[in-house]
């Protein structure tokens, strides 16, 4: 996973790395000193499943569902409920312990549960995180509202966010400067609106600076 100066990687042994810059501790190894080759991610986890980078932080997954994040956290984004930098990982907050899958935005995180249920946390000026408010940061996470509960996969982009529902369904919310939501408007929402065009069966979406992309499934 690659993010604004950093990348990361999992190997099938569950062991994590990251290299390149590390002025906010993003690399994970405990120091704040860029490295130009992969550097163990430290705290002895070894059952990593998958990482996701952001603009300046990280976030990962165990294979035992428990999610964890570093880097940078002025909004509040690593959703440990502070907003001070950490350069190893340290557990999201709020007991939730079946994570399915995460996603990091530049100052915003997206997580699912195996149950369905998407939660959002860090900078929130355009909406990004999907829980009906505006300019109020989070610092821990709060639920996606809209009464969705089978969430199968979510992107965090820029300032926005996408998600796909196990019945196909496309969803946005956040900036829409630029369209990106897909509602065939340029209003920001603060929580989520379908993508239009009638599809119905999409797969996977793709968050961006300013655009989105989607597949769906030929019937």
């Amino acid at each position: 996973s690659a993010g604004r100066y950093h990348s990361l990687g999992v190997t099938d042994a569950g062991v994590a790395y990251a290299w390149g810059r590390n002025n906010y501790g993003q690399l994970g190894d405990g120091t704040t000193a860029t490295k130009s080759s992969p550097v163990t991610v430290v705290g002895d986890i070894t059952n990593w499943s998958l990482v996701s980078a952001g603009r300046y932080h990280n976030l990962g997954v165990t294979d035992a569902g428990v999610a964890y994040a570093w880097g940078y956290n002025v909004y509040g984004v690593l959703g440990d409920d502070t907003t001070v930098n950490k350069s190893s990982p340290v557990t999201v907050v709020g007991g939730i312990t079946n994570w399915s899958s995460v996603s990091a935005g530049s100052y915003h995180s997206l997580g699912v549960t195996d149950a369905g249920v998407a939660y959002a946390w860090g900078d929130n000026d355009y909406g990004q995180l999907g829980d009906g408010s505006q300019y109020v940061n989070k610092s821990s996470p709060v639920t996606v509202v809209g009464g969705i509960t089978n969430w199968s996969l979510i992107a965090a982009g820029f300032y926005y966010s996408l998600g796909v529902t196990d019945t196909g369904v496309a969803y946005a919310w956040g900036d829409n400067s630029s369209g990106q939501l897909g509602d065939n408007t340029t209003a920001s929402k603060s929580s989520p609106v379908t993508v239009v065009g009638g599809i119905t069966n999409w797969s996977s979406v793709s968050a961006g600076g300013y655009h989105s992309l989607g597949i769906f499934t030929q019937e």
